[in-house]
């Protein structure tokens, strides 16, 4: 997935995300309480970094299980021994579904 990377920070009023590119995004307030702006704007601006850190943290998930989950099948995060002959099948509050879901919601998967 190819996004825009760098250091971006919240400005202007702390409404403004910006990267070093000055590529710009504005969190418009409308029925949204200020603080609540302010708040979507940094968790705006974090979200390269989120995303990047997610991505490793998945694959460290997977090696984990690979290293410990593969005698019986049992997923070392959500203690799940469903197994559907290509892979464990995790629970739905399992760090390995809710990571999944959240890199495929950030790369446009439905």
């Amino acid at each position: 997935m190819q996004y825009t990377k760098g250091e971006w920070e919240v400005t202007a009023g702390e409404k403004y995300v910006h990267e070093p590119n000055n590529l710009g995004l504005e969190a418009r307030s409308g029925e949204i309480i200020p603080a609540e702006v302010l708040a979507n704007s940094r968790l705006i601006a974090a979200a390269p970094d989120l995303f990047d850190a997610l991505k490793k943290a998945e694959g460290y998930f997977d090696r984990m299980n690979g290293a410990y989950g593969d005698d019986g099948h049992l997923c070392i995060f959500c203690q799940s021994r469903k197994y559907d002959g290509h892979g464990i099948i995790h629970d739905d509050d399992c760090i390995i579904s809710l990571s999944r879901k959240a890199l495929a919601k950030a790369e446009g998967a439905k």
